[in-house]
């Protein structure tokens, strides 16, 4: 997808997201992340919301988003790396990586659709976080 095309791509799913989110941060000038200082958490923790992460790769939309970031002191049990390493470039920087994965033997997950609100796009990864944060909360 040539890169004018991407952006716009993008800004339109950041629209869709600030409309369901509130306020949505993005790399403008490349598409390379974006952030939600306040996404919000279930009430099986014990603070309202989390700032959540998303890196864009190059490919945007063509493949996923290839990392996935929240507060590393989130009480969570599982699919959560705080620690610095290959999976968590960012930890130095307050993220832990939350680890998003498909159904072993499907490699074809990620289907967007012709336009940014078809098919699988940022928002339906971002109700895929929210349900994944809920499940591996600490009780």
């Amino acid at each position: 997808m040539r890169d004018h095309l991407r952006r716009r791509w993008i800004e339109e799913e950041v629209l869709m997201l600030a409309l369901r989110f509130g306020e949505v941060e993005y790399d403008q000038p490349d598409g390379r992340w974006l952030m939600l200082p306040r996404f919000p958490l279930s009430r099986r923790f014990d603070r309202p919301d989390c700032a959540l992460l998303v890196k864009l790769p190059l490919a945007y939309p063509a493949v996923p988003p290839f990392g996935v970031y929240v507060d590393r002191d989130l009480p969570l049990d599982e699919h959560f790396f705080p620690d610095a390493g290959s999976l968590n470039p960012h930890a130095a920087d307050g993220w832990a990586w939350l680890c998003l994965h498909a159904r072993e033997g499907v490699s074809d997950a990620w289907r967007p659709g012709a336009r940014p609100t078809d098919g699988d796009n940022l928002l339906v990864l971002l109700v895929l976080v929210r349900a994944l944060l809920d499940g591996a909360a600490r009780a």
